[in-house]
């Protein structure tokens, strides 16, 4: 073949090569987690062939040139480029792109600004690793994971949360933040609590003064704004979240069985110096009856309670009724939501629908939680109007927990019942103390079971409607008309019973029906504008609220049945004492504010903000109150002269604001009476109706004003038309910084703050007369701390790391008081709370155990001191031990919190663990009562006999066992105020996501499985005198402030370990 024929030929071949045509598929994730992206742009270079990714980020582009370039781009990330090389599978991961992640946009109170544009302290929560929390509400899955946000958890089933706290303590009063969600505030927790976590697209915490000074009168606790999730444009998209889980208590207290407790009595009795026999009623003991040298052979065990068999009850022999057993169970939660979204680019919606159902881990303590969230977005006239509005429609209904006779709940009984006694009579009915020896206390099982049937309803409709029109380039006008109701429905029946010498003779219905509905209407406009190197945007707006609440609420005695509620729920079937009461109040509040923002060469930045509210919860004269902030920023990075490859960012900070606080009920200035009939029954109290309203000086209806009336109107409260305004002035220093293109990062803030003019109301002396008590203005607080937060994100080869630590501290400290309120805080003539955080606790500093009476004549003088017994200190040297010689001995709220998340992902692998724990956090321990000490009527701990004094061990730590306390030792001291400060395991989790190829062949959509484990490991202190003697310390087992209009004093639960299996299945 000659040459001149060659060329050409091998000119075709190589053309060929060169335009041979492939397809290429394969699949788009992140670096960071490795989760696959949606929506991705790929485009083959220099042409207008492309495709996007689908919902499992897989792609696929026929006719590809075997030499093209592939272009991939994704809002937020970095664009990559990758040469096919003849390849056909080609997957790529997106990293972040520094650059456009500094244009996310945060809500900061009516309006978004740049993330990097911020010069206020304000948090930004990360919700993924909470999303598969197995939690009632959100904000039990916050604890702990926002630097200066300090959550305690109840325990109970509802997930309410039992404190929550902004910056710690601002007033001395009512310290709850202001809660923004779409736009709508309000100052119900439970609102948050109602919504469904699927569905929250964005938490932001305004913490500081400047940040939270735009909502001015209700901002001085702090800010919470939540954003719902909103539909977006493409195609509908389904998602089915479910996720069910078991809880128990697997830390418990060890009681004593039944023969221990007989031995317990028997060496109380000795060493109180009196003869065992006292508790023949119960046992008898085969001893040898030397009270120098005792030796105890064994306890024996009453045949029947009360020692005749006519009670039916037999007692129980060792070990005894296990009453913590007969009082928990496996708790079991479910929790359902369906999500379906989609739009086009003039309409998006989203529909999410919710059901959660918890049994409690306490018998017959259930929850449930129904949700409806539906959110859209309109815009016509060619984008010019958006119209729109949130809905959240929610019901919950709660069985709440009953306390017995002195508020003693169920889980302390459970813990406290005596093993001896039984559950059941031998015939099957309900047992109960009878006879000697026996605390008048129910079971926890009887009275758990006979209010299984009681109820607190919540109805709930949140929302807004809104429109907005941009009749201007960069001008924007909206108006929102917001609603906030809550319908609520609570009966408490109690039933008649008898149980050996325990009953009531009656039963009642306690029935209460209330509304609280808030209209909140805002009108905003903001105008961004951009002038060479700077940018600005000013906000202007108006705001009207207005609150109205009813309640109606009637007592009724005596029906026919006694178990049957379809029945009793019907308040005329009542044939004895009733009662009725009811009330109606509401509050009104006008604003106005405005806010200018200015940034220069993104380098410089500014604000200022003003507010001015006017509250109707205040006289004429001090109606009104102005809120002003002024904060600077400096981007030291984007400086000239900074040329720190490193540094990817370096912001400083600086803030003053002046927030407001109202929060003193509606009726504060008002002189207030009360109607005062002789025949009507204490609503307050409603099972002692020997109790009557009709004691006092009564004021006539007809004007008569001497003498004692038996009915008419007396005298609660004195009005004070001069009351004004609680504010808060604070300053804010912080810095944000970022290394090495953000894979390190963190920020730092230090705030001090000052409130002054804190609403009290001081006691009045008895001869100012009846209601002379009145609010007043007159209380300073300070309060300083910090915050930081680190954060460290990469790869070590395939595995890719996401780590965040965060530390806060906020100490507060009472300045000034009026001389007649200081004496209602801890403390005495000489050291007073002034200087102190509000929650100091003082007390005596114990010093061990008298080892033998040389010590004991030793020591100065101590009413009750004795071998065995414990020895308190004489801190001022005067030879007593008196109530001078009392000390601080810690707050009763942690001095700091501290939280650890790390994530690692490997392939399509998700572990996350999440640590967080108090310090410096100290208060009264119940359960070193229940450890160290006995009494006639009740059970205590294992450890109470076996580490007691004794004679014959005097090497001991605990006192010797007693059952008179002639030393009072259950006062509040150092070894009774107990370390709570602990560091837990709070979640762990392991998720997997399913692979394509593996579901391709199960035909299923894309799924993710996973298995959570929370509360699962706690240290604490549990050595020395300042031990903290229980399992685990957040578990504060009292009774606590309860929200609940019939106000029983709702116990607080310990906390479950919980392990949770779960699947988020996006269905298509």
């Amino acid at each position: 073949m000659t040459m001149h024929r060659i060329i050409p030929a091998f000119l075709v071949v190589f053309g060929f090569l060169q335009a041979q045509q492939i397809s290429v598929s394969g699949v788009v994730t992140t670096v960071a987690s490795g989760e696959p992206l949606i929506g991705v742009n790929i485009v083959v270079q220099g042409s207008s062939q492309g495709t996007t990714t689908d919902i499992e980020g897989f792609y696929s582009i026929d006719n590809v040139a075997s030499d093209a370039v592939l272009a991939f781009s994704f809002i937020g990330y970095e664009t990559a480029e990758v040469n096919v090389e003849g390849r056909s599978t080609i997957d790529v991961a997106l990293g972040i792109d520094v650059l456009m992640a500094s244009e996310e946009l945060i809500v900061t109170g009516y309006k978004t600004e740049r993330k990097v544009d911020l010069t206020g302290a304000v948090s930004v929560v990360e919700l993924e690793p909470v999303a598969n929390a197995t939690k009632s509400s959100p904000l039990e899955a916050l604890q702990g994971r926002i630097p200066g946000v300090y959550i305690e958890q109840s325990g109970r089933a509802s997930g309410e949360v039992a404190n929550l706290l902004v910056r710690g303590l601002n007033t001395l009063g009512n310290n709850s933040p202001l809660f923004v969600i779409d736009g709508v505030p309000t100052t119900s927790p439970e609102v948050f609590s109602s919504l469904d976590i699927n569905t929250i697209g964005s938490v932001q915490v305004l913490k500081d003064a400047s940040a939270a000074s735009i909502y001015g009168a209700r901002a001085a606790n702090g800010v919470i704004i939540v954003t719902t999730k909103s539909g977006e444009a493409g195609r509908v998209k389904v998602s089915y979240t479910s996720k069910t889980s078991s809880s128990n208590y697997n830390r418990r207290p060890v009681p004593m069985t039944a023969e221990e407790r007989g031995a317990a009595m028997w060496q109380a009795s000795l060493n109180d110096g009196t003869d065992p026999v006292a508790h023949a009623a119960i046992y008898t003991y085969d001893w040898n009856g030397d009270y120098d040298n005792p030796v105890l052979n064994k306890v024996n065990i009453t045949e029947w309670v009360s020692g005749d068999a006519s009670s039916d009850m037999r007692a129980q022999k060792n070990p005894g009724t296990n009453w913590q057993n007969e009082t928990y169970r496996t708790g079991q939660m479910t929790d359902n939501t369906v999500t379906i979204s989609g739009g086009n680019e003039n309409s998006q919606a989203l529909l999410g629908l919710g059901y959660l159902k918890s049994q409690a881990v306490m018998r017959y303590q259930d929850f449930e939680k129904m949700t409806l969230r539906l959110n859209s977005t309109h815009k016509v006239s060619n984008g010019l109007l958006t119209v729109g509005q949130n809905l959240t429609i929610a019901s919950t209904s709660e069985v709440p927990e009953p306390t017995d006779l002195g508020g003693s709940n169920m889980d302390r009984l459970a813990q406290t019942m005596q093993a001896t006694l039984p559950v059941y009579t031998e015939s099957g009915d309900w047992a109960g103390p009878l006879g000697a020896g026996y605390s008048d206390r129910n079971s926890p099982v009887h009275m758990l079971y006979i209010h299984r049937n009681n109820r607190d309803n919540r109805r709930k409709i949140f929302g807004n409607l809104f429109a907005e029109i941009s009749p201007i380039q960069n001008l924007r006008v909206k108006s929102s008309f917001g609603l906030d109701y809550t319908n609520s429905h609570d009966w408490w029946v109690e039933e008649a019973y008898q149980t050996g010498f325990l009953g009531r003779a009656t039963n009642s219905l306690d029935e209460l029906n209330a509304d609280r509905i808030n209209w909140t209407f805002s009108n905003t406009a903001t105008y961004d504008l951009k002038f060479g190197d700077s940018r600005a945007s000013v906000l202007l707006g108006t705001e009207a609220i207005k609150e109205r609440y009813h309640y109606q609420r009637g007592y009724k005695e005596n029906f026919v049945l006694n178990d049957d509620y379809d029945y009793i729920l019907n308040m005329s079937a009542g044939t004895g004492l009733q009662t009725v009461q009811g009330t109606t109040t509401g509050f009104q509040l006008l604003s106005y504010f405005g806010k200018v923002n200015y940034s220069f060469a993104n380098r410089y930045l500014a604000s200022a903000t003003l507010r001015y509210d006017g509250s109707s919860r205040f006289g004429p004269d001090n109606a009104w109150g102005a809120f002003p902030a002024f904060t600077v920023g400096w981007r030291i990075n984007n400086e000239p002269f900074f040329n720190v490859d490193a540094v990817s960012n370096l912001k400083l900070r600086i803030g003053y604001g002046r927030v407001g606080n109202q929060e003193i009920g509606n009726e504060a200035r008002f002189g207030l009476y009360k109607p005062n009939y002789s025949a009507m029954g204490d609503l307050r109290s409603p099972e002692w109706t020997a109790v009557w309203l009709g004691q006092g000086t009564a004021y006539d209806l007809n004007g008569v004003n001497t003498g004692t009336l038996p009915s008419g109107f007396s005298k609660e409260q004195t009005g004070n038309a001069a009351l004004k305004w609680e504010t808060t002035d604070e300053v804010n220093v912080g810095v944000d910084f970022g290394f090495n293109n953000e894979t390190i990062f963190g920020s730092f803030d230090y705030f001090t703050r000052e409130t002054k003019d804190i609403l009290i109301k001081p006691p009045s002396p008895a001869a100012a007369g009846e209601g002379a008590e009145r609010w007043e203005n007159g209380a300073t607080i300070e309060n300083a701390g910090f915050e930081l937060a680190l954060g460290l994100r990469g790869d070590a080869g395939p595995v890719s790391y996401n780590v965040m630590a965060i530390i806060s501290q906020a100490k507060d400290k009472i300045t000034y008081l009026p001389d007649a309120v200081v004496k209602a805080y801890a403390g005495n003539v000489e050291q007073t709370i002034i200087g102190r955080s509000q929650t100091s606790i003082f007390g005596y500093e114990s010093d061990g155990i008298f080892q033998n009476q040389a010590e004991v004549d030793a020591h100065g003088e101590q009413i009750g001191k004795g071998v065995g017994r414990v020895r308190y200190v004489d801190r001022n040297g005067d030879g007593k031990v008196d109530s001078y010689d009392q000390m601080w001995l810690g707050t009763s709220l942690p001095d700091a919190e501290y939280g650890l998340n790390v994530e690692l992902r490997y392939n399509d692998f998700t572990l996350t663990s999440f640590l967080s724990g108090v310090a410096g956090w100290y208060r009264g321990d119940s359960f070193m009562g229940f450890e160290t000490r006995v009494s006639s009527g009740m059970n205590f701990g294992k450890h109470a006999l076996e580490n007691s004094w004794t004679a014959q061990n005097p090497d001991r730590t605990y006192p010797a066992l007693s059952l008179v306390s002639p030393n009072d030792e259950g006062r509040t001291a150092t070894r009774t105020i107990t370390n709570h400060s602990y560091f837990k395991l709070r979640n762990l989790q392991l998720s997997w996501r399913i692979p394509s190829e593996l579901r391709s062949g199960l035909g299923i959509p894309p799924i993710t499985v996973y298995v959570l484990g929370e509360n699962l490991w706690v240290t604490y202190q549990n050595t020395g005198e300042r031990k903290f003697w229980g399992q685990d310390p957040e578990s504060l087992q009292g009774v606590g402030t309860r929200d609940t209009l019939l106000d029983r004093g709702q116990a607080r639960s310990p906390l479950p370990t919980r392990i949770s299996f779960g699947f988020n299945w996006d269905l298509f």
